[in-house]
């Protein structure tokens, strides 16, 4: 079980039809993925909190430890098992779950094989949100690349318009 299948809606994440996450959140996650990427890293960070009928409020932003390198000339994060149950274990004690993964890129957004085949986010509904040229701008959803795990178990592509109607950034 990772540490996604943690949390408090045993049904899954697909009813979910709109995610509000508070800027200060956003930013968290963000700034670490521009600190990763100005040491030539990608990086990895999560939206989590509970879902409240068909929509997901988004609480905390969720950093594990994790260690970056690569592969075939390209790059990845690894977190490892003792992270990644520490991570349920923290999820399961503050009663949430994620909602979204966020990872960087060093150049273009897009889903590599590896983010295909080795997710952390794997239940249905759940989002894959990935940033571009290691988030060295500010945070831009429109700039992002948001994919959405279907009840096959495979990654669909959102449109830059299903991903804004879905995800509601706050001030708050």
């Amino acid at each position: 079980m990772t540490a996604a299948d943690q949390g408090n809606d045993p049904e899954g994440l697909e009813s979910i039809q709109s995610i509000r996450v508070p800027w200060e959140i956003v930013n968290d996650v963000h700034a670490f993925l521009r600190q990763s990427g100005r040491r030539g890293h990608e990086g990895v960070g999560f939206w989590v909190g509970e879902p409240v009928g068909t929509q997901f409020e988004v609480r905390a932003a969720y950093i594990p430890k994790q260690h970056a390198g690569g592969l075939d000339g390209g790059c990845l994060v690894l977190i490892e098992g003792d992270e990644l149950f520490a991570m349920n274990v923290w999820l399961h004690s503050h009663r949430m779950t994620i909602i979204a993964q966020l990872h960087s890129h060093p150049a273009a957004a897009y889903h590599s094989d590896t983010d295909e085949d080795f997710p952390v986010m794997t239940r249905e509904g759940g989002l894959s949100i990935v940033i571009p040229d290691y988030a060295a701008s500010e945070f831009s959803l429109g700039a992002a690349v948001v994919y959405r795990m279907r009840p096959d178990a495979q990654w669909q592509k959102l449109s830059a318009l299903e991903a804004a109607t879905l995800i509601d950034i706050t001030e708050e």
